[in-house]
C-alpha cells in the first residue's frame, strides 16, 4: 500500500455570461475561473477493492453515489483502467452546492493522481475531465482560464490580485441543472479578454448572470448579496458559478474579518471563509 495525499483547490468564477440555449439543453458561456486556497484533502491509496469515503464539515451534503463513484465507474465502462483497487478519503472542507467546484476539483485531482502513476494517458483525462462535468478541465492544470462554450478553457491567463476575498455560503445547496433549466435571460454583454491581468479589472465591467434566477429561486441567496453591497468596504459582491455562495472582495483583512463577524452575529447558520487567489 502507498498512500498519497492529494490538494484539491476551490475555484471563483469571476463573471459568467450565458450566451445561448444549445439544442442539446446545455447553455453557451462565457467565464473566468481562479482558484483560491480554501482546499479538500483527499487521500488515495492501493486497495483490494474500491471505496470512496467522505469525512470533514460537508460530508454529510455528499450525495451516496458520489462524483467519484462515476468517475471510476466511467473509467471502466470505457476500458481506461483494468480496474479500480482504490481506498479514497475525502476531507470535505469546500461546501457542497455552492458554486465553489470542489466536487470538480476532487475528480480533476484523482484523474491527475492517475496520469501520473501511469494508469491513465493525457488525452484519456482530458476525455474524461470534458465527459464528466464542465468545471473537471479547468482544474486539470495549474493558472486561471478563459472558458467557454459549455466549460472548455478557451486559455490559460495569469491573474493579479491582493485582494481578500470573503466566500458567504447561506447553506442552501443549489442544484446546477434546476438554475440552468430555470434561466431564460441571455447575456446582452460578451466579455472580451484583451489581456486584463487585474482581477479588479475583470470584475469592474461584468456579471453573473445567473444570479437573478438564484434569487427568484432562493431568497436568501438575495440576502448574502444585498449584506455584502451594504458594506461599504465590499468592492465587488458577486455569486460565483451557478451558487449559491458569493464573494465579496476586500481591499484590507481587517474590514473582511469585521464582515465575517456580522455575518456569525446576523445569519448564525451561514459559513463564511476568508480566502485569497492562488
Amino acid at each position: 500500500m502507498h498512500k498519497h495525499t492529494l490538494q484539491s483547490y476551490a475555484k471563483i468564477n469571476l463573471f459568467l455570461e450565458v450566451i445561448k440555449k444549445l439544442k442539446n439543453g446545455y447553455h453557451d458561456l462565457s467565464s473566468i475561473i481562479t482558484r483560491i486556497s480554501i482546499s479538500d484533502k483527499i487521500k488515495i491509496d492501493t486497495a483490494t477493492d474500491f471505496s470512496a469515503k467522505f469525512i470533514g464539515p460537508f460530508c454529510s451534503q455528499v450525495s451516496q453515489e458520489s462524483n467519484i463513484h462515476t468517475l471510476f465507474q466511467f473509467l471502466l465502462d470505457n476500458n481506461f483502467i483494468n480496474h479500480s483497487n482504490y481506498a479514497i478519503l475525502i476531507d470535505k472542507q469546500i461546501p457542497v452546492g455552492s458554486g465553489l467546484g470542489g466536487g470538480s476539483s476532487n475528480v480533476a485531482e484523482i484523474l491527475k493522481y492517475l496520469m501520473s502513476e501511469g494508469a491513465l494517458s493525457k488525452s484519456q483525462c482530458l476525455l474524461a475531465a470534458k465527459e464528466l462535468g464542465s468545471d473537471i478541465e479547468f482544474f486539470l492544470e495549474e493558472g486561471s482560464a478563459l472558458i467557454n462554450g459549455t466549460g472548455s478553457v478557451k486559455r490559460r491567463i495569469n491573474l493579479f490580485s491582493d485582494k481578500i476575498f470573503l466566500i458567504i455560503y447561506p447553506q442552501i445547496l443549489m442544484s446546477t441543472k434546476i438554475i440552468f433549466e430555470q434561466h431564460n435571460i441571455l447575456s446582452k454583454s460578451n466579455f472580451l479578454y484583451e489581456g486584463q491581468t487585474q482581477i479588479s479589472d475583470i470584475l469592474q465591467d461584468t456579471s453573473n448572470d445567473l444570479e437573478k434566477t438564484a434569487i427568484t429561486l432562493h431568497q436568501e441567496t438575495g440576502m448574502v448579496k444585498q449584506f455584502l453591497e451594504n458594506d461599504e468596504h465590499c468592492e465587488f459582491a458577486r455569486m460565483t458559478g451557478s451558487g449559491s455562495a458569493f464573494f465579496g472582495c476586500y481591499n484590507d483583512e481587517v474590514f473582511a474579518n469585521d464582515a465575517a463577524s456580522k455575518i456569525k452575529k446576523l445569519y448564525p447558520k451561514w459559513w463564511t471563509c476568508l480566502t485569497r487567489t492562488i
